[in-house]
């Protein structure tokens, strides 16, 4: 999602724990980063990971399972950081994607699931980016109505669970 909405931030070396920072407890995790950059305190795990089956701080893991369950479309549909990924990526492709609606989800689809959009889930889709833009008017509702198609995608099984 990071690279999607193109807020990835690269690593340039050295800790990536804030300075000043004297214990885990309320851990303040903002880091743009991989999750594989970022500091593992036992104490103040990052919320949106623990929905994602991250490792147990206790035990060393060699290999993290893998599930999909409900909570984790509900988080990516509902929590705020889930939602400002997708408003970024919403408005990356209003800024590279010249053209109409149909032109920018198509980029939609083929940012988030690498593959282009069958012309059923396209026409779905339009349907229900036509239905989102109508509800605020002018540039906002563009940007808004993209954000929930992008959304959307960061919650389907295909793009939380690639082959």
């Amino acid at each position: 999602m990071l690279a999607i909405s193109g807020e990835l931030e690269l690593p340039t070396g050295g800790s990536t724990i804030k300075p000043g920072t004297t214990a885990d407890y309320g851990y303040q995790h903002r880091s743009l980063t991989r999750s594989i950059y970022m500091p593992v305190f036992r104490n103040a795990l990052p919320e949106v990971l623990e929905t994602f089956n991250y490792a147990d701080t206790g035990f060393v893991t060699g290999r993290r399972q893998r599930a999909i369950v409900a909570q984790q479309a509900l988080a990516m549909l509902n929590h705020p950081w889930f939602a400002e990924r997708a408003t970024a990526a919403a408005e990356r492709t209003l800024r590279e994607v010249e053209g109409d609606a149909r032109s920018r989800v198509a980029k939609a689809f083929l940012m988030t699931l690498s593959r282009p959009a069958t012309p059923a889930e396209l026409d779905g889709a339009i349907a229900f980016y036509e239905q989102c833009r109508s509800e605020v008017p002018g540039a906002k509702g563009e940007a808004q109505a993209l954000a929930e198609i992008y959304r959307g995608l960061f919650a389907t099984a295909e793009f939380r669970q690639p082959d």
